[in-house]
């Protein structure tokens, strides 16, 4: 047996309004092989046409909020060395972080926090985000922290942060990493790395997140069953697809409202 998944939409017929994220529901459970397993998202229906359509959902190949308090959980490498990197029990967002503090002072230093080898063959899209806290003592020097991908030859610099701007208050960066990844395995890398680290205090990085999408192109996702009032009315293995009008009766203008979600075989 196919042990895919088989994204359910489920199209409630209410009155024109548009549920939140907050309300979206989910069926079955979690794959062993996946760390988080989302659903599909901005589901529309065309008020003309009849025509649903939504985006593919997406997993997290990696998902570090540092609740574990340590670099084991999720295999992360330290390079050369520790360096200034510990795990900070206080300051995340929320609970716990990692963290690149000033002390023991550092003079032309460069160190990694570098996850395992992640893969992208058959992947379609791979997205990476985190959360950032930086706070500055002064600019008399330049300290920096850059975000780095290893795409199977070599680091590719995808952003840098640095101490010449001020303090940065929690904040969230994300990039598209698809070009730098597919069909390869790959790396993360937050490298911290400067003349002096007595002119910062800390660099805390938290919620580090990878997900991907692999579309139909994987033995992950099957397809989609739709419903209308908890009935079938139909199975595609597209991102859209055609309503027919005599399913809906007399309640067709009161399409609006739609809940989603997803079931395992």
């Amino acid at each position: 047996m196919d042990l895919g998944v088989i994204f359910t939409v489920i199209l409630l017929l209410l009155f024109c309004t548009i549920q939140s994220p907050s309300q979206i529901r989910e069926y079955g459970s979690f794959d062993k092989n996946f760390r988080t397993l989302a659903s599909p998202t901005s589901l529309n229906v065309d008020s003309v046409t009849l025509i649903a359509s939504w985006e593919p959902p997406f997993y997290r190949s990696l998902d570090e909020a540092w609740e574990s308090e340590s670099f084991e959980e999720n295999d992360w490498n330290l390079s050369p060395e520790n360096g200034n990197w510990n795990i900070d029990k206080i300051n995340g967002n929320p609970g716990t972080s990692v963290q690149f503090g000033w002390l023991p002072e550092q003079y032309n230093y460069e160190y990694g926090l570098i996850s395992k080898k992640l893969s992208a063959n058959g992947l379609e899209e791979v997205h990476l985000s985190y959360d950032l806290n930086f706070s500055r003592y002064s600019d008399l020097s330049l300290e920096q922290l850059s975000v780095d991908i290893f795409n199977g030859n070599e680091w590719i610099r995808i952003g840098n942060h640095d101490n010449q701007n001020g303090s940065i208050f929690w904040s969230n960066f994300f990039y598209d990493i698809s070009n730098l990844v597919i069909g390869n395995e790959y790396q993360v890398r937050f490298l911290a790395y400067g003349t002096n680290s007595f002119y910062f205090n800390a660099w805390n990085i938290d919620n580090i997140i990878i997900s991907y999408s692999v579309g139909n192109s994987g033995d992950t996702l099957i397809g989609y069953n739709l419903y209308i009032d908890e009935i079938l009315v139909g199975f595609t293995d597209k991102h859209h697809f055609q309503l027919n009008p005599y399913n809906l009766g007399a309640t067709l203008v009161r399409i609006g409202s739609f809940v989603w979600g997803y079931i395992r075989l």
